[in-house]
């Protein structure tokens, strides 16, 4: 790992919060779930437009182009109008997984 744990939490405390949501899920998404990898996201999303993509059944498929175009019009969205979840809700959650009383993902 090249930063501390304390450098990687005060980067990710200078987030936007839907930002941090999306890198999480992200991570818990992936095979590895290490905490390079997840720096590896943290760092990678300071270059990367990260928003809420559509949800879409398993039979609905879409092209590439049209998930970009989708994805952008979310983004551009959220720019206008910024919605986030606060920091100690998604601290609270993050500190809950993995234990007996894991919270739902804040909304």
């Amino acid at each position: 790992m090249s930063k501390s744990l304390q450098q990687l939490q005060s980067q990710i405390q200078s987030m936007p919060s839907d930002r941090v949501k999306s890198i999480v899920m992200f991570w818990l998404a992936s095979e590895q779930k290490t905490i390079v990898e997840f720096e590896q996201l943290v760092d990678d999303s300071e270059d990367e437009d990260w928003g809420e993509l559509p949800e879409f059944s398993e039979d609905q498929m879409i092209s590439e182009d049209e998930m970009v175009a989708e994805s952008l019009a979310i983004f551009a969205a959220y720019q206008k109008n910024p919605k986030g979840i606060p920091h100690e809700a998604m601290k609270q959650w993050a500190e809950s997984l993995g234990q007996d009383n894991e919270l739902t993902c804040p909304r």
